[in-house]
């Protein structure tokens, strides 16, 4: 990892997305958001572009290199990371500049603000969870691209995913 990356995760984020005067090496795809690739990692990194999901897994996955705890929150339709710091959560918009918010500004004043919310937040995303999320976004891009042969098999390993 290059010099400048950071010893935290707000440096981290501010790193990779451009944050605080930083030039943005990974940024949100808004002209092909429902894309197949936005969910290839390594497309993702050559060029530069991704799905929320993409981006914060690349946070997490660099972050854990860098020793930096990092997780993953299932946000309904828009995957986020959480991060601890100075005793507090906070909510890293990885799609967005890699914005901090603490997370309970988000549960109180989020438009789809409920009980179940502030759970959602609190609780960091399984692996299950993401996969079946990145599932979800393939099933969708194939359901836009009309690719009914490989939305099928995407379907399967969706459905194999919840029998576990």
């Amino acid at each position: 990892m290059r010099a400048g990356a950071g010893q935290d995760a707000r440096q981290l984020a501010a790193y990779l997305f451009g944050g605080r005067g930083h030039e943005a090496r990974l940024r949100g795809n808004t002209k092909d958001y429902y894309a197949a690739f936005n969910s290839n990692l390594l497309w993702v990194l050559e060029n530069g572009q991704g799905n929320p999901l993409s981006l914060c897994a690349i946070y997490i996955l660099v972050g854990k290199r860098l020793g930096i705890t990092i997780q993953g929150c299932n946000f309904p339709g828009h995957f986020l990371a959480r991060v601890e710091k100075d005793s507090k959560l906070w909510l890293v918009d990885c799609f967005n500049r890699g914005r901090f918010m603490l997370a309970e500004d988000v549960a109180r004043h989020h438009p789809a603000a409920n009980p179940a919310m502030e759970e959602i937040i609190h609780q960091a995303a399984t692996v299950n969870t993401v996969v079946a999320r990145v599932l979800r976004n393939l099933d969708e891009a194939c359901d836009r691209e009309g690719n009914m042969p490989r939305r099928h098999i995407v379907r399967r390993l969706l459905m194999r995913l919840m029998e576990v």
